[in-house]
Parts: C-alpha cells; sequence; structure tokens
C-alpha cells in the first residue's frame, strides 16, 4: 500500500511538473529564443594598451571572442592577432568598434599568419572593442597585442645617430629633440630591417603636435628620410618610426642640420664642399659687396645615390637663390645674383635627404 501511495503521489509531481514546463515554454519561447541567439557571442574580459598580450580563444563554431580597452582622445592604437590557428587553416578577422568611429576591420587566412589592425588616432575617450571571428564552422585561437607609440629616449641635432627598434608589434617607436626657431633640420632613417621585408615610416612632429611631414619606403636597407624643414617655432619636436603593423624591426635615426666648413673667397681658388652625413647640408662663407654680381659654381658633383645636388645662396638683404641638377658629373650653376648689401653671404651645399656627396665650390664675378 505504501509503494502504491508512492507512485500515485510520484505520477500527480510529474504531472505538475508537466503543466508548468508546458506553460513556461509557451510564455517563454520567445525568450529562450533570444537567449539561444545570443550564445553566439562570447564575450571575455579586457586588455590594456601595451600590457601583455592576451589570448583570444573560440571552442564552439559560429561564436566569436572579444576584449575591450580603455581608450583616450589622441592615443594612436593599433590590435594584432599573431599565431592564429583554427581547426580548418582558414581566415582570422579582426574587427576594433568604439566610440565616435565606425568600425574597422582585416582578415587574413591561414594558420600562423597575423592579422593586423592599422594604427587609429582615437578621437573619443572611452570603452573600445576587439572582436574575434573565425569561418563559420571553426574553433581556433590566437593571441591579441593592443598597442599604442612609446617615447625611447631623446635626439639632438647633429649629435650621434640613435637606434629605433621596434620590438613589439603594432607599436611605434618616439624619440624627441630640440629645436630652434631658423635651423633647417631634415630626418633620415638608415639601415631598416623589418621582420616582414616591408615597409618603414617616419614622422615629423612640432611642438604644438602637429604633425610636419611623414614619409615611408619600403624593403630592408632602404633609408627614408624627410626633406629639410626650416623650423618656425622653438621647441620639442618628435621623430616617430612605425613598420608594419604586424611587423616588428630596427633602424637608425639621424637628426641634421647645416654646418659651415670654411669659407671661399670670390674670384678666388675653389674649395671643396663634401657632405658626410645624412640630411646634411654644407655651408661655406664669403663677403661680398652690394652691387657685386655673384655666380656660384659647384664642379664634379657626385653623390652616392647619384641623384641632385642643390646650391643655394643667402644672404642680407637677399631672397635665397637656389638652383639645382641631377646626375655625378652635372654642375650646378647658380646666378649672377647681384648682392643687395654689403655684408656676408652664405654658399649651402645639400644633396638628397638620405645621401653623401661632394663637390668643388667657386665663388666668381
Amino acid at each position: 500500500m505504501r509503494i502504491r501511495g508512492f507512485h500515485r503521489a510520484q505520477a500527480a509531481v510529474l504531472s505538475m511538473l508537466t503543466v508548468t514546463a508546458t506553460a513556461l515554454l509557451a510564455a517563454g519561447g520567445s525568450t529562450m529564443a533570444q537567449a539561444a541567439t545570443t550564445t553566439t557571442t562570447a564575450s571575455c574580459c579586457t586588455v590594456t594598451i601595451n600590457g601583455p598580450a592576451v589570448t583570444m580563444k573560440i571552442t564552439t563554431p559560429g561564436r566569436t571572442a572579444k576584449r575591450t580597452f580603455h581608450g583616450s582622445v589622441g592615443q594612436r592604437v593599433a590590435e594584432v592577432l599573431t599565431n592564429p590557428v583554427t581547426n580548418d587553416n582558414g581566415c582570422s578577422t579582426l574587427t576594433l568598434t568604439g566610440p565616435g568611429m565606425t568600425p574597422v576591420s582585416q582578415e587574413n587566412c591561414g594558420n600562423g599568419n597575423p592579422v593586423g589592425i592599422d594604427p587609429i588616432d582615437l578621437t573619443v575617450t572611452g570603452t573600445y572593442t576587439v572582436t574575434l571571428r573565425l569561418d563559420t564552422a571553426a574553433t581556433g585561437h590566437g593571441t591579441l597585442w593592443v598597442s599604442a607609440p612609446k617615447t625611447v629616449g631623446t635626439t639632438s641635432v647633429n649629435g650621434p645617430p640613435v637606434s629605433m627598434n621596434v620590438g613589439r608589434v603594432g607599436q611605434g617607436i618616439l624619440r624627441t629633440f630640440t629645436g630652434k626657431v631658423g635651423q633647417r633640420v631634415a630626418v633620415v632613417i638608415t639601415n631598416p630591417v623589418v621582420s616582414d621585408n616591408g615597409c618603414t615610416t617616419v614622422t615629423l612632429f612640432g611642438p604644438n603636435g602637429v604633425q610636419i611631414d611623414s614619409q615611408q619606403n619600403c624593403g630592408d636597407g632602404n633609408p627614408v628620410g624627410i626633406n629639410p624643414v626650416d623650423l618656425t617655432i622653438s621647441g620639442t619636436y618628435k621623430v616617430r618610426v612605425e613598420v608594419d603593423t604586424v611587423a616588428t624591426g630596427t633602424s637608425t635615426l639621424w637628426v641634421s642640420a647645416p654646418i659651415t666648413v670654411g669659407t671661399v673667397i670670390i674670384n678666388g681658388p675653389a674649395v671643396p664642399m663634401n657632405v658626410k652625413r645624412v640630411g646634411q647640408g654644407v655651408q661655406r662663407t664669403f663677403h661680398g659687396r652690394a652691387g657685386q654680381q655673384i655666380s656660384a659654381v659647384l664642379s664634379n658633383p657626385v653623390t652616392s645615390d647619384n641623384g641632385c645636388s642643390t646650391l643655394t645662396l643667402k644672404g642680407p638683404g637677399l631672397t635665397p637663390a637656389s638652383q639645382e641638377n641631377c646626375g655625378n658629373g652635372n654642375p650646378v650653376s647658380l646666378g649672377p645674383v647681384t648682392l643687395p648689401r654689403t655684408g656676408t653671404y652664405t654658399v649651402r651645399l645639400e644633396v638628397g635627404t638620405t645621401a653623401t656627396g661632394h663637390g668643388s665650390l667657386t665663388v666668381s664675378t
């Protein structure tokens, strides 16, 4: 009898559970369907700009992996997924979303091939999200790096060359130098070596943070230079070097300005003009009188890149006059120029910014 009573009680409970489950399914079907849809996104955790790399892992086909980070206005941020591995040897797609920006995505395919989102200058402070997607039926993993440029030290105008070594994917390198109004400064990167034999970009910023110029060259060993700039503000300038987003690299930075190597005499003997440092012009001075008509000639120019040589004449009350010619052995002739005042005048020789060279200068009436 106790057994029969137990069975009846059990049947009643099961009946009640069935009725309850049916009611829940009827009332919550749409909610359950919505929950099933949202589970396709597996969002987890954070990553820090210039912090440790973190794992991005997808263990269920059709899902995504996410990491968030805090970004500030003015930060220049790049995202890179290294060592991606998927069970179909397929494609990995990274997407960056955040406040005030249009989503940006990059894809690469094949196990081991990194995928990177090139540096973006953030315009809004807030939370940004990096999302990893694989092929719909695939699972896989990779390592995420979120990076911004870092300052590694200083350099000086006409000082010794310094290293610009990018040791982290997506991360630019910065050095600062002090510049003065009227200085004529060139910036050169020599001996670049990039892990993907790719491109190196050098950018110069003024004390007000405004970009002055940016230049790029590609292939290991090919120098890249920013042509001479006449500075209009005294203060701290920045040089940034970036390589391809998924790469690392090494290079050497030179910041140079013209140097005076002596004098030249009007109608006197020819004197050497030797450019021994990349980006650096050489100058000679002479005394001139108001009303004199002066010509300057550079003969037998030879440059390391078989490029161009430029002569410039400047002095009191004179609008600078320049003349250029290209190719080794082709002379450069400047003038005649009528001197407006009595005083000291300067003849400057510049060759290609990434080159060195020499020639012989004469100044005559």
